[in-house]
């Protein structure tokens, strides 16, 4: 199965540019073999099942189920956070969404180093060990 990219995912939604004007910064410069290349790295570095399953779910053709960039990286819609944090959005065909937010190396390589979802009607949010 493995990632696909949604046709739209280097757009910024219209509905998140109206609703947060000036704030939605939208980053159209990652390009997929980057994203493809953060998710590769992430694999084995996160605890929770649900996160394991959907990364190696991404990264391999050997994955049970099929996971599909949303939205590229865009700042997080949740003006609380009190930073400028980057993220992008996953989806697996369970219908599960997540957010992976990212982080720059020195050398220009993008990781990631939390994820976040919604379990049960419960946010959790997991990080890069």
């Amino acid at each position: 199965m493995g990632i696909k990219f949604d046709p739209l995912w280097k757009v910024a939604d219209p509905y998140y540019v109206y609703q947060f004007g000036d704030y939605q910064a939208f980053l159209d410069s990652v390009n997929q073999q980057q994203i493809m290349q953060a998710l590769w790295m992430a694999v084995g570095h996160f605890r929770d099942p649900w996160v394991r399953e959907i990364l190696e779910d991404a990264s391999s053709r050997q994955g049970l189920h099929d996971v599909i960039v949303e939205q590229g990286v865009h700042q997080p819609e949740n003006l609380m956070s009190g930073g400028f944090t980057l993220h992008f959005t996953i989806r697996n065909d369970r219908g599960r969404a997540y957010h992976l937010y990212i982080k720059q190396k020195d050398n220009g390589t993008i990781y990631i180093n939390e994820i976040s979802f919604k379990r049960y009607n419960q946010f959790v949010s997991v990080f890069y060990e």
